[in-house]
């Protein structure tokens, strides 16, 4: 499929990378336009929600850094002990204030906090907007409002695990800021709670004004999520398709099961605001949302057939797409990509092989068996998720941001204390639909329980940037290989870098 034809809607405007509260749009003077004139129009606005994806998709982000690139070096997912690149080097070492690691962490929180600046604008202008403007049948101004309101959660809630404590170790002192208006000039700090109340704020927000997506008229559209709207008003009309790539009330629901997860509150107002209810755990909330993705039939594994083939040209899906409750796309990434598999393929060489895969039982588990790329030069071993493959063309692109895989750990989790027998056969059930089929120990500790997690979503997360938060959340070791690991502890947060953005 044409790229052209698989974007959403056609990109009139480019947003600025560059950050500044300031410098919002870059406008090409041989067709500019101003501000003002491109929120006078529905169109206008489409635009501008679609460079905040573009925004989210930048090298910097999670086009690189936070999803092949360096994020899995710090969770030790790559073994980097022939690679000559300094910041792959620096962050295997945990060497955080080293020159290379420095300008990329840097970049990284610049590029964060500029797509949160243009969040904020189109959030207000938003607000401003005439509601006839847009198409009120189809409630789009505030599928709009929905979608922002997630990205600037989204990407706070990152800012947040990577520059701040987890809640386990949580010291009470202030981190980062939550930057929820435009433009700015400041911004003020917040503790880790202060914090995670405003992106779970958001996020109810985003669910609420998302809630089309559950409608007949939404679910009609979204049912073929990486397609355009199946039928009515909105067939052939970009802007409703695709959803997949763009937040709808299920990958917002995800996302906001992911923060209560993370957070692991004891007492909580239930988030969903129902009439009657109790205050509810964070492990509660998260499962109860968990549950509502996982038994909605968008969403499924991907079977051994639609990846057995062992020519990677005969695969229906490298990315398992059925899988991804959102992705971001990003036009030239197969073409950034291309260094993981060619020159710099050291950088990328998965660690602790044997260790993963070739236990007793573990023959089976098709991740081995179809999932890793060996190169030719220097016999690396790669995940081959990212691998441009020609008659697959159109998953090139895309970035994995949500899937399926993450709400079975995080049900499996949340439900231990309560059902550990549930919890034990939702890890089951996630390890079978890859293959491995063994049975596990109903009544297995808590320990023995978070060892068979982490083993799994280290494969299912190879090369996808996943683990270190996963780590850092349940503050357990970071593995190098069987039976070498390192505590990381307050080396799981970065330090807040150096920049033009103001923090007080």
């Amino acid at each position: 499929m044409k790229s052209t034809s698989y974007i959403f809607l056609a990109i009139l405007w480019m947003c600025s990378v560059c950050w500044s509260c300031n410098d919002w749009l870059t406008v090409d003077p041989e067709d500019s336009v101003s501000e003002d004139d491109m929120f006078s129009s529905a169109r206008g606005y489409e635009s501008v929600l679609n460079g905040l994806y573009r925004n989210m998709a930048e090298s910097n982000l999670y086009g690189n850094f936070l999803s092949f690139g360096l994020i899995n070096v710090m969770s030790q997912t790559y073994d980097v002990s022939k690679s000559k690149t300094k910041s792959f080097l620096q962050a295997a070492g945990y060497k955080y204030n080293e020159e290379e690691f420095k300008n990329a962490s840097r970049l990284l929180w610049e590029t964060a906090f500029n797509c949160i600046a243009n969040a904020n604008n189109l959030i207000a202008r938003l607000n401003e907007a005439p509601d006839e403007m847009f198409d009120q049948e189809l409630d789009q101004k505030n599928l709009m409002l929905g979608e922002a309101y997630a990205v600037r959660a989204y990407v706070h809630f990152d800012l947040l695990r990577l520059y701040a404590p987890a809640p386990v170790l949580n010291d009470g002192n202030k981190y980062i800021p939550y930057v929820d208006y435009y433009p700015c000039k400041f911004a003020t700090r917040l503790t880790v709670d202060e914090t995670l109340e405003k992106i779970i704020f958001d996020l109810q927000k985003a669910r609420k004004y998302l809630a089309w997506d559950t409608t007949a008229m939404g679910a009609n559209n979204f049912s073929n999520q990486w397609n355009y709207p199946n039928s009515g008003s909105t067939a052939n009309n970009m802007f409703y398709g695709y959803r997949a790539t763009r937040f709808n009330f299920y990958s917002a629901t995800a996302t906001l099961a992911r923060v209560l997860w993370y957070r692991d509150g004891e007492s909580y107002p239930d988030p969903e605001q129902l009439e009657g209810t109790e205050p509810s755990s964070d492990r509660d909330m998260a499962a109860r949302f968990a549950n509502m993705i996982k038994g909605n039939s968008t969403y499924r594994y991907h079977s051994e057939n639609d990846i057995r083939a062992s020519n990677l040209e005969e695969r229906k899906t490298i990315k398992m797409t059925k899988e991804l409750l959102f992705a971001l796309w990003k036009e030239n990434h197969s073409e950034e990509i291309g260094s993981y598999y060619e020159s710099l393929s050291m950088n990328y060489n998965l660690s602790d092989f044997d260790g993963l895969y070739k236990k007793p039982g573990y023959s089976n588990d098709f991740r081995y068996k179809y999932g890793i790329y060996t190169s030719p030069k220097g016999g690396y071993r790669l995940t081959n998720r990212w691998m441009p493959v020609a008659n697959l063309s159109n998953e090139e692109p895309i970035i994995p941001m949500i899937r399926l895989s993450e709400m079975y750990y995080l049900l499996a989790d949340c439900l231990f204390y309560t059902d550990k027998n549930k919890a034990v056969t939702t890890l089951y059930q996630a390890r079978n639909y890859r293959g491995l089929r063994t049975q596990l120990n109903k009544n297995m500790e808590r320990d023995e329980f978070l060892k068979l997690l982490i083993e799994d979503a280290r494969k299912e997360f190879a090369g996808e940037g996943k683990l270190f938060f996963l780590y850092k959340q349940l503050n357990e070791k970071v593995i190098i290989s069987e039976g070498e690991t390192i505590e990381l502890g307050s080396k799981f947060t970065l330090p807040i870098p150096d920049s033009e953005f103001v923090l007080k």
